[in-house]
């Protein structure tokens, strides 16, 4: 017998070299080939999946927002890669190891400090687009009188826990204007997995701000939601608010993750605002205010919940049309913490030195929000102010800025951004104003020392809130006086069996404290009786005011 040998053919691609495009050239056609072989199955599966991508569009949709927001910035260096590559594997062997080294150190800068890159360069370019628009004071906002709050958000939510008899779980508290007042609102959800499931949302809690000891039964408001946070599938409410995105908003929106819960129109029922927030730019997005979500009463189905998503788009040059709008908390607190850390950059002549300034060999104007991680409300602080007496007060979210340097605490500056997003924001730059002012950061240790008994692991002080008013010293000079609101908590337990969260509460005496910025002075006051406060402190630091105030200027 005679051996027979075979040769086999090599396809055209499998002798070429390596070509990054290659993958690019050969799909389609692969494409089409198994179309013509399996047209039904290939049609069918097409199908399915489109329609099964449609129905479930709300779980990619991060993804595209992912990929607004780095897509372009990942191409661009692929790119540059991809030419770099091209311009090398043409020189020697020894050119091609040094090129290769310099990619691979340009690889790991990109995958460790590549997002960190693109978020310092996007707050530069924001800073640059916003800093004609922030109207720069001397003298700050003022607090308004009678819609303090007095309770931190922490101790709201544990006490509405501690009041819940039945099988549900309160949302994160809010605070939100309700007429003419300040109240913190949450919805009361179901707990168990089947009610999450069919179960409605019957009642929202509404409890004033300047209430020390709130009554959370009086407190509650009777309602009919369909849709909620802790609800399931179609009725949560992140998802059915994904699903009510047209083609562009799809790509660049996204809800912040807490609704808020607010009186209508017409006052008698509530309505669910979800905040939204718009990437803009392309090479390098920053967030901006998206408008928001109005998701009111009543029942829904499920096919108008997938089909459609659920409420209404409200966007933002449409706020002031909507008078139940006006004047709330509406901005999600990424746009304006984004808007707040950009102010870093304030320390230059131009835009070349307002970029170089708060590097590491200069720190020139450098300022970052000064978070208390203890307080578990990270800044923004949303109060009540008014730009002067007299004036048309609303809820801004108010930013205590500090420098960089672990060690001072010193107030560099205060930014208040609108939380309705309407009118220009403000910041006072104390550190400029040679201020010397008290940071928040700082606050906590000059009021526990001022009251030792306190003193301890199960007690502190939280949310170090600005307290403005003017006030007039011992000679009856009006200015001024930036005090700052603490509350004394006591920790319930520093971690709970669920997971890493930490739960405090207020005595049932509630301890509050008005700290003296300038003076770092505490002065307790009584709760009961916030029309006092002001004497309490003129008779308390009129003397020491009024020194400073005739002293000469140096």
């Amino acid at each position: 017998m005679h051996d027979i040998t075979t040769t086999s053919v090599r396809e055209p691609w499998e002798d070429a070299k390596f070509s990054f495009f290659a993958p690019f050239h050969l799909a389609p056609k692969r494409f089409w080939d198994v179309l013509n072989r399996y047209p039904k199955i290939t049609v069918t599966s097409l199908v399915v999946i489109f329609a099964g991508g449609w129905i479930f569009r709300e779980e990619f949709q991060p993804y595209w927002v992912m990929l607004w927001r780095y897509g372009i910035a990942l191409i661009l260096a692929l790119l540059l890669g991809v030419g770099m590559w091209e311009i090398i594997k043409r020189l020697s062997t020894r050119s091609q190891t040094v090129g290769g080294a310099f990619a691979l150190v340009c690889a790991v800068v990109a995958v460790v400090w590549g997002k960190d890159i693109v978020y310092d360069t996007s707050s530069f370019l924001r800073y640059e687009t916003m800093k004609n628009d922030i109207m720069q004071r001397t003298t700050p906002l003022l607090s308004v009188h009678g819609k303090e709050r007095l309770l931190p958000l922490q101790a709201v939510h544990t006490r509405a826990r501690g009041r819940i008899d039945t099988a549900e779980i309160p949302s994160p508290p809010n605070y939100v204007r309700v007429g003419e007042k300040g109240n913190w609102t949450m919805a009361i959800e179901p707990k168990p997995w089947l009610r999450r499931l069919l179960a409605p949302i019957t009642q929202v809690m509404s409890v004033p701000g300047v209430d020390s000891s709130p009554d959370f039964g009086q407190d509650t408001i009777p309602t009919h939601f369909t849709i909620g946070e802790n609800l399931l599938f179609s009725r949560n409410t992140d998802t059915c608010v994904r699903r009510s995105f047209d083609f562009w908003r799809y790509f660049n929106y996204e809800p912040e993750q807490n609704a808020v819960f607010i009186p209508d129109e017409s006052g008698k029922k509530m309505v669910q605002i979800v905040k939204l927030t718009k990437w803009s730019g392309w090479l390098f997005p920053w967030p901006e205010f998206g408008g928001v979500q109005v998701i009111e009463e009543g029942d829904t189905n499920v096919l108008d919940r997938v089909i459609h998503g659920c409420g209404y788009w409200v966007p933002p040059e449409e706020i002031a049309s909507h008078k139940f709008l006006l004047g709330q908390n509406l901005v999600p607190y990424e746009v304006s913490r984004f808007r707040a850390a950009s102010l870093r950059f304030q320390g230059g002549s131009n835009a070349f030195w307002d970029y170089l300034a708060p590097r590491w060999f200069s720190r020139q104007g450098d300022v970052v929000i000064a978070d208390v991680p203890q307080d578990m409300n990270p800044l923004p602080y949303a109060l009540f102010f008014q730009t002067s007496e007299g004036a048309p007060d609303k809820i801004y979210q108010y930013f205590c800025m500090e420098t960089r340097d672990e060690q001072t605490h010193g107030l560099a500056a205060s930014f208040w951004y609108p939380g309705d997003g309407i009118g220009p924001s403000y910041v006072v730059r104390h550190a400029q104003l040679g201020e010397r002012l008290l940071g928040c950061t700082g606050v906590k240790g000059t009021v526990v020392a001022d009251r030792p008994e306190f003193k301890g692991e199960t007690s502190s002080v939280a949310e170090a809130r600005p307290y403005i008013h003017r006030i007039a010293d011992a000679n009856g000079v009006m200015k001024e006086r930036f005090l700052y609101m603490t509350t004394l908590i006591f920790y319930e337990q520093k971690k709970a069996s669920e997971g890493g969260e930490i739960r405090f509460n207020t005595s049932g005496r509630l301890y509050l404290s008005l700290t003296d910025a300038r003076r770092e002075v505490v002065t307790w006051v009584d709760p009961e009786h916030p029309e006092a406060w002001d004497e309490q402190l003129h008779q308390a630091l009129g003397k020491r005011w009024a020194e400073r105030d005739s002293a000469p200027a140096k």
